[in-house]
């Protein structure tokens, strides 16, 4: 079984350790994967930020996206398996060629984020099943 496969059974190390730290800090998918893609989409909008991008630039892209949806009518309907996976799929080849010229490793980096960061917060759960780190006095 490829170890980037969404099935479980059998996974080891990083991966079922990140799918462990989740689900024992309350996450869960009981509402549907709408949540965490949206979370995706945050840490995404974080990246073309620490990229320098401006507001103008995300926008752009953002008013693009929703536009080109609207014409096929998909803005607001859920995909099908398939057109989920090609999505998945361009976001991991775009992530490897960013990683690549930005000379990132994304193993190591989220392997020294989970365990620095991850592990050592503390973790709340939204109606979606989605974690965001608890923030102080909150």
């Amino acid at each position: 079984m490829p170890e980037e496969s969404c099935d479980t059974t059998g996974l080891a190390g990083l991966q079922q350790d990140i799918i462990d730290w989740h689900t024992a800090n309350g996450g869960h998918n009981n509402n549907g994967n709408l949540g965490h893609a949206m979370r995706i989409f945050n840490e995404v909008v974080e990246l073309c930020i620490a990229e320098g991008a401006t507001m103008q630039n995300m926008a752009d892209v953002l008013l693009a996206e929703c536009s080109k949806a609207v014409r096929d009518g998909a803005l607001g309907v859920e995909g099908t398996h398939v057109q989920k996976s090609e999505e998945v799929a361009d976001i991991e080849i775009l992530l490897t060629l960013y990683c690549y010229y930005a000379g990132i490793n994304r193993r190591v980096a989220a392997y020294e984020k989970h365990h620095s960061a991850n592990l050592s917060h503390q973790w709340e759960t939204d109606n979606r099943g989605v974690l965001w780190r608890r923030r102080r006095g909150v």
